[in-house]
């Protein structure tokens, strides 16, 4: 049976968003990451995700994630980094911390793709 991660806020019988698997696999579900290089298999390993507060009203999410770069379907590794994003919530609860988990898995794309693409072409290094 499959894991189900259930968000609930404000009224402890209102549910906001009901999922299956654990936040990794909502993560992974999220990015749709495409690298210049087709040859390219990456992994993203999520090591953190949480909400903290400053104030009663005020908070920020933190996400931080490694991603490694393989070629092809072998387990040769060409890079790897660690990302850490930041994003204040627009209310400091539940139902916060999940726009702030949307907003920071699109700037996990942008951010990803960019050093995706700074990356050296691994079809010339092979040449």
């Amino acid at each position: 049976m499959a894991n189900i991660i259930v968000f609930l806020y404000k009224d402890a019988t209102a549910i906001l968003i009901s999922g299956p698997g654990p936040l990794p696999a909502l993560l992974e579900r999220r990015l749709k990451v495409t690298a210049k290089q087709q040859a390219l298999k990456l992994k993203i390993q999520l090591t953190q995700f949480e909400q903290q507060f400053e104030a009663i009203d005020s908070a920020h999410v933190e996400m931080a994630f490694t991603v490694s770069v393989f070629l092809g379907d072998s387990n040769s590794l060409l890079a790897k980094r660690s990302f850490t994003l930041s994003q204040q919530t627009v209310s400091a609860d539940a139902e916060g911390a999940i726009a702030g988990f949307v907003v920071l898995t699109k700037q996990a794309n942008k951010e990803i793709s960019v050093w995706l693409e700074s990356l050296p072409n691994p079809r010339e290094s092979l040449r």
